[in-house]
């Protein structure tokens, strides 16, 4: 069996007043809404690639406050062990991918996410975020 395929994400947070919201990105196919994710670059530490991934798909600059907690899922045959963080907003940059953007309160988020393990991020992000 080959090795799993590693990937980190972020769940960039901002505030609206006290209230947090976080960022969701379209799928590359444009059928589910995800948090922003991808591939660990070679001697890429899994913060950074999170950090990479966040302002290559959606434009956005963010800082690293925690880590979120990975889950596992399966393409095929092949294995895919992500590990997400909590990020927190800073700024906006030119995005390199044409993805949709939507920032969303805690409730709307939890209905757009398209999978469970996405969800059961979303809360451990929110639970964090409160202030």
């Amino acid at each position: 069996m080959s090795e799993p395929v590693r990937e980190a994400g972020g769940v960039v947070v901002r505030y609206e007043g006290e209230t947090p919201v976080c960022l969701l990105v379209r799928s590359s196919d444009g059928k589910n809404w995800l948090f922003p994710k991808g591939h660990i670059e070679a001697g890429e530490a899994a913060d950074i690639a999170a950090l990479r991934e966040v302002r290559e798909e959606a434009g956005v600059e963010a800082v690293v406050r925690a880590p979120l907690g990975r889950f596992q899922f399966h393409i095929g045959d092949t294995l895919i062990d992500v590990i997400f963080y909590l990020l927190e907003f800073v700024g906006s940059s030119k995005p390199q991918e044409n993805r949709e953007v939507r920032w969303c309160q805690y409730s709307e988020a939890r209905d757009l996410l398209s999978f469970e393990e996405t969800r059961q991020i979303a809360d451990k992000a929110f639970a964090a975020a409160a202030k």
